[in-house]
């Protein structure tokens, strides 16, 4: 049924959805082309969009057809909830939401690389060049019904702030959790068996460390309860700690393998934390610390972000087969 919507161009406007509606609910049931001429007399710039409305009604339940009749679903509506501002609120914005996840589209539309929140002005902004063209009808409804605004420099597009809390709960939260559910290669902890006792808790030390380091970089983040160590809940994803590249990032984009080490850089890297590291290019980071140092209230760890390129593929980097050992060379 996406399919089909997605073939129009124009979705209309709140004003033409409420005629359309209504006409079809004062009617009971009425031919397709009698509303079609109906709505049009009302008002002629409707004809260029009726066809798309009519879609996007059926695509959310709110009509239904019986051979070459209309009529609505009595289920969903009463004389009480049909107006003009019934398409602006939450309601409608939900059933559209809530439509678009069904057919797997949201993620598309709301791509999580696009979306950033500005933590000063309390806004969410979306970086429109990355939505798909085949969706322009539908975020251009989104604009017409004020639910996203344009910006002043036309690449992004804005969260109208009056609906930010139904974006974080019908947006955010379906693709943190969509993240979460997609992670790879999740593997219960207490599969895994440490052979030194004094290499894990060394190991231990040096994710705590880092793990404070990133709760007072990002201090001020909305979401920084998210910033934690992963591999208190799963081992073999690659990586030891979640986290965000800056106040801005809404979902989850650092992912930080945390090596200790004594007196010089060696470290031992598993071929699939290498592997993680090399596809996950430059949201992957390396944080090497100092086991000796990490005391030192002014100490920070050396940070290496996409290292695979800087470290693994860098020929100052001595390479032992074992599991790789890594030493720096002076």
């Amino acid at each position: 049924m996406l399919e089909k919507l997605l073939e129009f161009n124009k979705l209309g406007n709140k004003t033409q959805l409420f005629t359309v509606l209504k006409s079809i609910y004062i009617s009971t049931k009425i031919s397709i082309d009698d509303l079609k001429s109906f709505c049009i007399v009302n008002s002629f710039a409707i004809s260029a969009s009726i066809d798309g409305i009519l879609s996007l009604f059926e695509f959310l339940n709110y009509i239904k057809y019986e051979n070459y009749f209309i009529s609505i679903n009595l289920r969903k509506f009463t004389k009480f909830n049909i107006n003009e501002s019934f398409f602006t609120s939450d309601a409608f914005i939900l059933d559209l939401l809530n439509s678009l996840k069904r057919e797997n589209a949201l993620v598309s539309i709301f791509n999580s690389d696009s979306i950033k929140y500005n933590s000063n002005e309390k806004i969410y902004y979306i970086k429109e060049n990355i939505i798909p063209y085949k969706y322009l009808a539908i975020k251009n409804l989104f604009v017409s019904i004020g639910f996203l605004d344009r910006s002043n420099d036309f690449e992004f597009i804005i969260v109208n702030k009056i609906y930010n809390q139904l974006f974080e709960d019908s947006i955010i939260s379906y693709l943190i959790t969509t993240y979460e559910l997609n992670s790879k290669n999740k593997l219960p902890l207490s599969k895994l068996k440490f052979s030194l006792k004094n290499r894990e808790d060394q190991g231990r030390t040096a994710e705590n460390f880092v793990l404070e380091f990133e709760k007072k970089r990002l201090a001020k983040h909305y979401l920084l309860h998210k910033v934690k160590i992963i591999s208190d809940d799963f081992v073999d994803v690659g990586y030891d700690i979640q986290s965000y590249e800056d106040l801005d990032s809404i979902l989850i984009d650092r992912f930080i393998e945390v090596k200790s080490f004594s007196n010089d850089f060696t470290f031992y890297w598993s071929k699939k934390q290498i592997d993680v590291a090399q596809e996950l290019t430059d949201k992957y980071f390396l944080y090497l610390v100092d086991i000796n140092k990490i005391k030192d209230k002014s100490y920070l760890p050396s940070i290496f972000q996409n290292p695979y390129n800087k470290i693994f593929q860098n020929k100052i980097w001595k390479k032992e087969i074992e599991k790789w050992k890594i030493t720096l060379i002076d």
